[in-house]
């Protein structure tokens, strides 16, 4: 009788089990002891079927690919990160997708939070829909019908779809039902005229490159809203000259740039005011419409600065209003520390600053609502860390410290615009009284207070040793602090009391304090100043001509009109470069007089008007602020070379 080799494996029941009673004496496990059974080995062993050598080799591939791509930051086409993009060229045919009844209920759920936005050779999602949304019921009713499969009906099959929705340039599309319905489409029509293609002219790349510095050192050390980085490195792929969105921003980056140049051949026929012009005059407003990239909001963003200082302020509100359409319809913004998100984080704060600025000029609440917003603040890295795991080296000063700071500004300046300056009826609402205003305001207070305290000592004044990008920002950020201060209390500068009002000598001293820190920042830097700059400038001296106004002999009476003096000559600096500048130096001037021509301080009685609504004056003002361009820049004749002969062998 030969002898069985004891099996050196569990018996059926310790597999079922998960035990193991290999080496149990008498080859007998306790389970099966306990329950007075053999042990049995009838189940099969299942052996590991030989591994497929090409399969593990794409898959390697794969990897590898996916690597390279996360190394060059953000997706060179789309903007998007690997994991949200993918090629919408496969064949139909090619595509492996599950029936209805497969799909898992939690996956369709999650699937269901993003839209698919497709250009029709890749697929972004960029789209959030909050828990108000029409499309958060539709979710509902289909995992409810996921987990009823046997109540669901068959899907019509593609030729049964209507052929004015198939074969058409592809929209948008739901990733969960696109086996469904792949396209819905935007009719041919409407993209020929929302989505022209655009055929742009770029300059020779030396002045690009050139143009590019000037931007990146002028202008992005205090508006970070792009990654330099990744933006010279796709300047350099040529990606401007194949992805029109990106030729877009690049074309804005020029415009800008061309600013701080004295290169003729960015400006038409000499005029120092038309600087960029050839660039903004080849870009259409409104960019693509059928999508929404981090590009659309970078784009929006440098075109509301850029019009700030043009003469068609109006176009201002146009980009500002197209960029706050940009993040309400990406709607979430996560710290995933990926490339992409990053930029939409740098690209929301600064339509939120823009927005801030542009909204205390008409006096009204910014439109966009921090409350609807799940976001987080911009991260203290530099552009050149960001390939280093977003990591700043300890004990090296960020340049994104100041933005952070910056942003924080705005975020009070919201509400002392929501709070101090409400409507009537919203004050109503609140039941606003004296007593809540005044503690509404000592809270303010307490918020600039505490911004001071905390500034880095990077970001400090220094008017004597400041130098380099920390002197630039700490510039602008002090300017913001001190028009901030001034719009806290003005509205109680003018007040009747029987004692002087605190207010008025805040606003006083917040003035003089904003015109010596940009008279000193313009005498070191001799360049066109920003407008934020330009905007606490014309604030602080139009304070101070007002309590000259009305207390004509008062104390520093003279040293006074030197600051107004100083806030003319900062704006005459300006002038050539930014129409804007020479429009608030026209309207100082005109105060100017306007007080010069009596001596006598008001009467009290006058005061009460300080509260009233705005008068025909401010609309006068605000005409002249929104007025024609003084050059009709539409029509004039061309002699730009060698970009107007290149533009017309295009027959652009």
């Amino acid at each position: 009788m030969i002898s069985q080799k004891p099996l050196a494996r569990s018996c059926d029941s310790c597999r079922q089990h998960k035990g193991d009673g290999s080496n149990m004496p008498g080859q007998r496990c306790g389970r099966c002891m306990t329950a007075g059974q053999s042990c049995t080995y009838l189940q099969p062993v299942s052996k590991p079927g030989p591994k497929n050598k090409l399969v593990q080799e794409l898959r390697e591939k794969v990897a590898a690919l996916e690597a390279k791509l996360r190394d060059l930051s953000v997706c060179a086409i789309c903007s998007q990160s690997l994991s949200t993009c993918e090629s919408g060229s496969t064949p139909a045919s090619q595509k492996n997708i599950p029936e209805a009844e497969e799909v898992d209920v939690d996956t369709l759920a999650g699937q269901f939070q993003e839209w698919k936005i497709s250009t029709g050779f890749i697929s972004c999602k960029p789209q959030f829909f909050g828990p108000a949304s029409n499309v958060n019921l539709l979710q509902n009713l289909l995992v409810l019908k996921a987990r009823h499969p046997e109540r669901s009906l068959k899907a019509p099959s593609s030729p049964h779809r209507r052929s004015i929705y198939r074969n058409q340039f592809p929209v948008a599309c739901l990733s969960f039902v696109s086996h469904r319905r792949p396209d819905i489409l935007l009719l041919q029509w409407e993209k020929e005229h929302y989505s022209p293609p655009p055929r742009y002219v770029f300059p020779p790349s030396n002045v690009l490159t050139t143009l590019v510095d000037f931007y990146f050192e002028n202008v992005h050390p205090t508006f970070p809203v792009l990654h330099r980085n990744s933006f010279v490195r796709r300047l350099a792929e040529g990606l401007h000259q194949m992805d029109s969105r990106f030729g877009a921003v690049v074309l804005a980056v020029l415009a800008l740039g061309s600013q701080y140049s004295d290169d003729p051949q960015v400006m038409l026929d000499g005029n120092t005011l038309s600087s960029g012009w050839p660039f903004v005059s080849q870009l259409q407003t409104v960019l693509d419409p059928s999508e929404c990239t981090v590009y659309h909001l970078q784009f929006y963003c440098l075109m509301t600065l850029y019009s700030m200082g043009a003469s068609t302020r109006p176009m201002v509100w146009l980009y500002l209003g197209l960029g706050i359409a940009c993040v309400r319809y990406h709607g979430r913004y996560p710290r995933t520390m990926k490339s992409e998100e990053e930029l939409w984080n740098r690209g929301f704060w600064s339509i939120f600053v823009l927005d801030g600025l542009m909204s205390s000029f008409l006096g009204r609440a910014p439109a966009i609502d921090l409350d609807e917003y799940d976001v987080e603040p911009p991260l203290e890295v530099d552009d050149e860390f960001w390939d280093h795991g977003f990591v700043q080296p300890l004990g090296r000063p960020s340049a994104l410290s100041f933005f952070v700071r910056f942003v924080r500004l705005f975020k009070i300046l919201g509400k002392t615009l929501r709070r101090l300056y409400a409507p009537k009826e919203l004050k109503s609402r609140m039941k606003w009284t004296p007593e809540l205003q005044q503690k509404t305001v000592v809270e303010l207070d307490s918020m600039m207070n505490a911004f001071m305290d905390s500034l880095p000592p990077h970001l400090c004044w220094d008017p004597v040793h400041g130098q380099g990008v920390f002197f630039d920002q700490s510039a602008v950020l002090h300017a913001t602090f001190y028009w901030l201060q001034i719009a806290i209390h003005r509205p109680y500068m003018l007040t009747r009391t029987a004692h002087p009002d605190p207010s008025l000598f805040i606003c006083l001293s917040a003035a003089r304090s904003a015109l010596s820190v940009a008279d000193t920042w313009i005498s070191r830097s001799q360049r066109v100043a920003s407008s934020f700059i330009q905007n606490s400038t014309f604030i602080s001296a139009v304070i101070i001509i007002l309590k000259d106004f009305v207390n004509p002999r008062g104390v520093d009476s003279d040293k006074d009109q030197a600051h107004v003096q100083t806030a003319a000559r900062i704006f005459k600096s300006c002038e050539s470069r930014s129409q804007s500048a020479g429009i608030l130096w026209e309207v100082l001037q005109d105060i100017t007089e306007y007080k010069a021509e009596s001596r006598d301080g008001v009467e009290n009685s006058d005061m009460d008007a300080w509260a009233l609504p705005a008068d025909p004056l401010d609309n006068e003002l605000l005409s002249l602020w929104l007025s024609a361009p003084v050059v009709d820049l539409m029509n004039v004749d061309w002699k730009w070379d060698p970009y107007v002969e290149n533009m017309a062998s295009n027959a652009l």
